[in-house]
Parts: C-alpha cells; sequence; structure tokens
C-alpha cells in the first residue's frame, strides 16, 4: 500500500513540474522572437509608489501593443530604488537579459546608468526632470527623453513673473535635490534677478515645516515660488495657505498632480506651467479610461510616463526593426498622451507650455497660452 502511495506521490510531482517545464518551454518558445525591453523602475523606497504607477502605465502599454501587432515586446522590470548603487546593479541586471532597449526612471537613476547606456549601446529612453549630467555621455545618441525637464517648466514660469506680472520681491523654497534646484536655476534665471530669500526643504520631510515658511513670510515677499513633489510639497503649500499668504504663489507642473491636488486644502489661485491642457486631450482621456478599468484607480503622471516610454520605444521599433537606435533617431516628433512633443539633437524633448491658475476644484484654468 505505501509503495503505491509513493507512486502516486511521484507521479504527481512529475507531473505538475513536467507540466510547469512544458509551460516554462513554451512560453520561451513563445517569447523567442520577441524584443527584450528592459525597465529600471523603483519598487522599493520613497519613490516606490511612483515606480509602482510608472509600471502599470507600462504594461498596459505593453499588453495593448502586442495585441495589436505581429511584432512583441517582452516587458523586463528591475529595481533600482532610486539609489545611484542600485540603479547600477539593476541596470546590469538587465543588461545580463540581453535586453534590446531600455526605460529607465528618474535623475538618480539615470546619470549613473548612463555610461553603462554608452558603452553597451542600449537605446534607452528616460524620464527625467532636472538632471541633466548625462547628456555628457549621450554623444551617440542612444538616450532619449520622455518628458521635458524641470528647468523649463519653472523658465516659462518666471518669464511670466517678469513679464507679465512684474513681480519685484519673489521668494523661493526648493526641494533639496537635482529636481528642486534646477527648477529653481529656471525660474531665476528668466526672473533676472535673485530671490529675496531661498529656502530649502528635504524630499522625504516628514517635521514640521511651518519655521521655514515663517521665516519665508518674514521677508515680505510680493510672491512665492514653490519647486519640488511628494508629501513635504504639497505640506510646505498647505502652510503657506495657512498662513493667510495674500502675494502670488508660483510653482511648478507637480501641482497639476492627482496627490498633490488630493493633498493640498487650499488649492485655489496657485499658478504654474503646463503642457498645454492635456488632460483634456481625446487620447488622454481614452488612455485614462482604460488605464482605470485595468488597474481600479486613475492614472497619475507616473502611469503616463510609463505608457508613453514603451510606445516610443515600440515606435523606434517599428520604425527600423534592425537598429532601434536608428529608428529612435529618425523621430522628429511624437504624439504622447500629453500632446505633441519634439525630440531634440541632444536626447532631450520639448512641449509646448501654458501658463494655467488653480481653482479651488482643483481644476487648472488656462490664463496665457
Amino acid at each position: 500500500m505505501k509503495k503505491l502511495i509513493w507512486t502516486l506521490v511521484i507521479l504527481v510531482v512529475v507531473g505538475v513540474f513536467g507540466g510547469r517545464a512544458w509551460y516554462l518551454h513554451k512560453q520561451a518558445e513563445q517569447n523567442k522572437d520577441a524584443v527584450k525591453v528592459g525597465l529600471l523602475s523603483v519598487n522599493s523606497g520613497q519613490y516606490a509608489q511612483m515606480g509602482h504607477d510608472f509600471n502599470n502605465g507600462s504594461i498596459l502599454a505593453i499588453e495593448e501593443l502586442n495585441a495589436q501587432s505581429d511584432k512583441k515586446m517582452e516587458l523586463i522590470i528591475e529595481d533600482g530604488k532610486a539609489v545611484a548603487k542600485e540603479a547600477i546593479n539593476g541596470f546590469n541586471k538587465l543588461l545580463f537579459h540581453n535586453v534590446d532597449a531600455a526605460i529607465v526612471i528618474g535623475d538618480i537613476q539615470m546619470p549613473p546608468v548612463a555610461p553603462l547606456v554608452a558603452e553597451h549601446k542600449i537605446p534607452t529612453v528616460m524620464t527625467i526632470m532636472g538632471n541633466t549630467a548625462y547628456l555628457k555621455h549621450n554623444q551617440g545618441r542612444y538616450m532619449y527623453q520622455i518628458w521635458p525637464a524641470n528647468y523649463g517648466f519653472c523658465h516659462t514660469i518666471g518669464e511670466y513673473a517678469k513679464n507679465e506680472l512684474k513681480l519685484d520681491k519673489v521668494a523661493v523654497i526648493k526641494m533639496g535635490s537635482i529636481y528642486g534646484q534646477d527648477g529653481a536655476k529656471g525660474f531665476l534665471d528668466a526672473l533676472g534677478k535673485p530671490a529675496v530669500i531661498v529656502e530649502e526643504f528635504k524630499p522625504d520631510a516628514t517635521t514640521d515645516l511651518r519655521p521655514m515658511v515663517l521665516k519665508v513670510l518674514a521677508t515680505n515677499p510680493d510672491a512665492i515660488f514653490v519647486t519640488g513633489h511628494g508629501k513635504a510639497y504639497s505640506t510646505v503649500i498647505n502652510h503657506i495657505k495657512e498662513y493667510r499668504f495674500n502675494g502670488t504663489l508660483l510653482t511648478d507642473s507637480a501641482i497639476n498632480e492627482i496627490q498633490h491636488i488630493e493633498n493640498i486644502k487650499d488649492i485655489g489661485g496657485i499658478i504654474f506651467a503646463e503642457i498645454d491642457d492635456y488632460d483634456n486631450l481625446p487620447a488622454y482621456i481614452d488612455f485614462s479610461k482604460r488605464y482605470e478599468k485595468r488597474f481600479n484607480k486613475k492614472p497619475t503622471l507616473e502611469s503616463v510616463f510609463g505608457y508613453d516610454s514603451v510606445r516610443l520605444v515600440y515606435e523606434g521599433i517599428k520604425r527600423n526593426p534592425k537598429d532601434i537606435r536608428a529608428g529612435l533617431e529618425s523621430i522628429e516628433e511624437f504624439d504622447t498622451m500629453s500632446g505633441k512633443m519634439k525630440l531634440m539633437e541632444d536626447g532631450g524633448s520639448i512641449f509646448h507650455l501654458s501658463i494655467r491658475q488653480m481653482q479651488a476644484d482643483g481644476t487648472a484654468k488656462v490664463i496665457k497660452e
């Protein structure tokens, strides 16, 4: 009896593992000709939610494009943890998988992996908002930016502050990161004069930021410009509103992200620069519906980045399947979910920006095209 039982157990184990081996073999057969797209994301740490949203957008794009094309893509995701050393490790793992193209998230991760991109000649789409240090490694044009840098958004707001609002005494509060530094520089370069005070907050600040805000208000500025993102960014703006600042409050495009619209208690009146009314574009509205149906939540800006990054890689594949870099290089304009993007010679990108003002209900009104 025992012998019979053990025989049955062995047969079940062989059946299960043999079946799994057969399944994996069939999957490998199906994917052997697929283009391998590596995604260096942020799946852990303080920016994990942004990474997950980016991953979701990328997954949706892969699913949709694979369903409508004979040329399949396989998405391979590694975690860079938004730490330079971990980003290098994560990208090396993608190289181990022999990826044909890559997507890299963020200012912290892209600069340290840029030399690897150039060395291994991996066509790479990236979301860079502040740190343009990668440019010195991009002579061969293997890197392509899917979103304009924060400098451009903030420079546009600085021009508006100077030419339209004719502001004199302006205070600056920036996030203590490359993103914040780039934003503050863009704003002040356009403003053409120094700030009456510049204060800095940590990206992951959980302490009370009122003392810093009070220090800024003590200079009696005509306007305050805030650049950053994350919970601390919302906190700073909430404190400014709490103290009933009656001057002009300016910021970067982060204010238009869902998490800030939800977290800032009194969002009305804040002026910022944004890509032309993208959330009313038919393409974005359709994408938003499909995303919400697939993931049971609304897309964030990071979701859009992920979706468009995969689509840009696919456009490069479609134009030149044998040389994705050459395919990407041939793209001069690309229709993203956020509107028409122009790719620049250095790999950067530009969109047309408009000036908007937040309304009390969280919507944004265009005040200057």
